[in-house]
Order: C-alpha cells, then sequence, then structure tokens
C-alpha cells in the first residue's frame, strides 16, 4: 500500500497538464475500437477462429474485449481507476499486436495505432491519471474530510 502511495505522489508531482489530453484521447480510441469491435464481431469471431487455440472461444473473446474496450475507455476519458483499467487493456492489445504481426491482419495506420495505444497503455498505468482526474479529485477531497475530521 505503502508503495502505490509512492507511486501515485511521483506521479502527480511531474504530471504535465497536457498528459489529460493524451489520456483523453486514448480513451476515446479505446471506446471506438469498442464500438467497432461489436460492429464487425463476425469478422472478429472468423479471426479468432482461424487461430489455433482460441476458436472454441471466440464469440466470448469478441464480447469481453469489446465491452472492456467500451468500460476501459470511459473510465479512462474520466481519469476513474485509470491504473487499472490500463492494466486490463495492456493484455488486449498485446494480444492485438501480436495476432496483427503474425498473421499480417493489420497493416499501416492500424498497425500504428495499435502500437501507440499500447504504449500510451504502458505509460498510463505507471503514471496515473494527473491532475485532472476523478482519482485526483476523490483523493484530495477524502484528505479534505480527514482534516475536517481530526480539527
Amino acid at each position: 500500500m505503502i508503495a502505490l502511495y509512492r507511486l501515485m505522489k511521483l506521479g502527480s508531482k511531474y504530471h504535465r497538464d497536457w498528459f489529460v489530453i493524451l489520456r483523453i484521447g486514448l480513451g476515446i480510441l479505446l471506446f471506438t475500437k469498442g464500438i467497432n469491435i461489436i460492429n464487425n464481431t463476425v469478422q472478429l469471431e472468423e479471426i479468432l477462429y482461424n487461430t489455433k487455440h482460441i476458436e472454441l472461444y471466440a464469440s466470448g473473446f469478441a464480447f469481453v474485449v469489446a465491452w472492456a474496450h467500451i468500460f476501459g475507455g470511459l473510465f479512462i476519458v474520466m481519469g476513474l481507476f485509470t491504473r487499472v483499467f490500463c492494466l486490463v487493456q495492456v493484455p488486449i492489445v498485446l494480444v492485438a499486436l501480436s495476432m496483427s504481426v503474425s498473421y499480417h491482419i493489420l497493416t499501416g495506420y492500424a498497425l500504428f495505432e495499435i502500437i501507440v495505444g499500447f504504449v500510451l497503455l504502458v505509460f498510463f498505468s505507471l503514471e496515473g491519471g494527473g491532475t485532472l482526474s476523478l482519482d485526483n479529485y476523490f483523493i484530495f477531497r477524502k484528505k479534505e474530510d480527514m482534516k475536517i475530521i481530526t480539527e
């Protein structure tokens, strides 16, 4: 718990305000990818059926990935539980990146989009939501409430 508090304090100390724009852009990207997966579920299931180990769970996997992107994107935009939702998204994006490279599914802009998204997810899982986030708001509100109780 102490290590997590130190990490949050370090992230808040060096966090710049323009990181908020990157965080919101990442959340919007994930949200739109989730909507896109829901709209193109059949295509994703066909790709997953052709893989070795996932063919039995293709429908469930597509469902979970879509909703993880939608909820994760919304929470990342709000800055609520940013580290947790970024850590949840990292393995999903890593699998998408490895599948796209190994099966030559995505090229050009889509591959670049996945790589940038992965780098931003790793960055925000370490950095946190920043100063303009609901995490920060609730932390400072809790500290203010503790000051009122102790006074």
